[in-house]
C-alpha cells in the first residue's frame, strides 16, 4: 500500500509541477508626445518599468497572445548575464496582430529603444547602453532584464517552464478629464469620461453671473483616437458638435453647429 500511496504522489507532484502557469503582461499608455508613447509595464501585477512606442506605428488596443523566440536577425534575444545578440533564451513576440484594415502584422517584438525611429510598431522597453568595446548589454536593472527575470525566475535558467502569455494594451482615455477655456467673462466647460467604447460629455457653461447652462452627452461613440462627434440637445436647443484633439495633446478644438439656423461656433479649450 506505501508503494502505491508514493507512486499517487510522485504522479501528482509531476502533474503539479508541469501545470500551465499564467504570464500576464499589461501596458497601460498614459502620455503622447512628438510621436512618442509612453506607457506602463505591469506582469502579474506587478510594475517593471516605461515602455516606448511609435505613435504612428504602435498596435491596436487590446488582448493578445504572447510567444517565445530564440532567434532575431537585429540582434534583439536576450541571454544570461546581460547577453543580448541574434541568439538567446528570451525575445517576446506578440501574436495575431493586425492592421486597421484587417491585415495581418507580424514581428511585433518587445524589444530595446526610446525614440519612435526606433521601432514600426514593437513595444521598446528602454534604450541599450554598450560597453566600453562597443558591445550592446542589459544591465538588471533593464525592464527588458527584468522581464525575463519574471519568466524565468532566474538569470541563469536551465529549461524554460510552462507559461501561458497573454498582453493587454490599454489606452489611458487622452480625451478624459475637465477642459475649459474663458469667453468673454464666460467659461465654457466640458467633464469628458470613458466607459468601454463609448464617451460621455457633460458641457457646462457658467456665465458671468454665475448662472448654468448645462447639457449632457452620453454613449458617444469614438470615430478616432483624435476625433469624437456628437449631438447635445435641451432647452429646445440642438447641436451637432465635435471635439478634435490637438497633436501635442495638450488642447482640445471645440466646435459646435445649431441645427436649426445653422450657426456655428468654435473654440479652443485647454486641459485643467
Amino acid at each position: 500500500m506505501k508503494y502505491i500511496l508514493k507512486f499517487i504522489l510522485v504522479a501528482f507532484l509531476s502533474i503539479n509541477a508541469s501545470a500551465q502557469q499564467n504570464f500576464d503582461i499589461k501596458i497601460i499608455r498614459q502620455s503622447v508626445s512628438n510621436n512618442l508613447v509612453k506607457g506602463k509595464l505591469y506582469v502579474n501585477g506587478k510594475y517593471l518599468g516605461t515602455t516606448y512606442e511609435n505613435d504612428a506605428l504602435k498596435i491596436n488596443e487590446g488582448k493578445y497572445s504572447g510567444y517565445l523566440r530564440y532567434i532575431s536577425q537585429n540582434g534583439h534575444v536576450q541571454g544570461p548575464l546581460g547577453n543580448i545578440s541574434n541568439k538567446g533564451d528570451f525575445l517576446l513576440e506578440v501574436g495575431n496582430v493586425k492592421w486597421s484594415d484587417g491585415k495581418a502584422r507580424s514581428n511585433i517584438l518587445f524589444h530595446g529603444g526610446n525614440k519612435p525611429h526606433h521601432s514600426k510598431g514593437c513595444i521598446m522597453l528602454g534604450g541599450v547602453p554598450r560597453d566600453s568595446e562597443g558591445n550592446r548589454y542589459l544591465p538588471k536593472d533593464h525592464t527588458l532584464s527584468k522581464l525575463r527575470k519574471e519568466f524565468y525566475g532566474t538569470d541563469t535558467p536551465n529549461s524554460s517552464p510552462n507559461k501561458k502569455i497573454t498582453i493587454e494594451i490599454v489606452d489611458v482615455f487622452l480625451f478624459g478629464g475637465k477642459w475649459s477655456v474663458k469667453d468673454d467673462g464666460d467659461i465654457i466647460q466640458l467633464v469628458i469620461s470613458k466607459s468601454g467604447s463609448t464617451v460621455s460629455i457633460k458641457y457646462n457653461w457658467i456665465w458671468d453671473d454665475g448662472e448654468i447652462d448645462r447639457y449632457v452627452a452620453t454613449n458617444v461613440k469614438l470615430v478616432n483616437s483624435n476625433k469624437i462627434t456628437f449631438k447635445l440637445n435641451g432647452d429646445g436647443d440642438n447641436y451637432n458638435c465635435e471635439l478634435q484633439l490637438s497633436s501635442d495633446k495638450k488642447s482640445i478644438k471645440w466646435k459646435m453647429t445649431d441645427v436649426s439656423d445653422g450657426y456655428s461656433d468654435s473654440t479652443t479649450l485647454r486641459k485643467n
